[in-house]
């Protein structure tokens, strides 16, 4: 659940701004800041990488959580092809060919081996939140790190959209649902041992 949501704030602003041209979406910062300049070019690396860091992670937990399912083989196709277009979301085919590919190998082949491995619930339970924790923590401090050359190129200060705040808000929760199941599934396992 963290990874979609950290997923979906991509897809809503996180610069907001009067003139519907300035907004910008979690989808378009590293294209923006590409373009930025010489105030966007120390940045511009990072922030492709940390604004994909949402989409990849979910095609990745989506793949690990339904290779071993008991589902059909069309659902899991259904899942793995879902997968594969997040990446390409991340990475378009057109201008970074090699990351698409990579992203796209990455992904069926941890589909494939999660089909051969069959890792247990608990395992994709703690990889979701870790990653679920991690991507959009990624991309909130990326953008906080682009936050003062996006303000000089505006003009004055940017005002924050719903996307940064869920992607903030999503990383919070996933962080602290990490750390009470890590504490409590050894509670837990040592209760039954007495």
């Amino acid at each position: 659940m963290p990874l979609c949501l950290g997923a979906l704030s991509l897809w809503l602003p996180w610069v907001a701004h009067p003139a519907a041209a300035l907004v910008l979406t979690g989808l378009d910062m590293p294209e923006f800041v590409r373009f930025m300049g010489s105030a966007g070019a120390p940045l511009v690396t990072p922030c492709r990488i940390a604004f994909a860091g949402p989409l990849v992670s979910a095609a990745l937990v989506a793949s690990l959580a339904v290779g071993p399912s008991d589902r059909s083989l069309w659902f899991r196709g259904l899942v793995l092809a879902g997968s594969i277009w997040l990446v390409s979301v991340a990475f378009s085919p057109l201008e970074r060919r090699t990351e698409f590919l990579v992203g796209s190998l990455v992904v069926a082949s941890i589909w494939a081996g999660a089909m051969l491995a069959r890792p247990g619930p608990r395992l994709v339970e703690v990889v979701a939140l870790a990653a679920g924790a991690a991507a959009p923590g990624l991309a909130v401090i990326q953008f906080l790190r682009t936050a003062p050359a996006l303000g000089a190129l505006y003009g004055r200060a940017i005002t924050w959209g719903v996307g940064s705040y869920l992607a903030a808000a999503t990383s919070l929760v996933a962080a602290v649902w990490l750390g009470v199941t890590l504490v409590k599934r050894p509670a837990a396992a040592a209760r039954q041992r007495m």
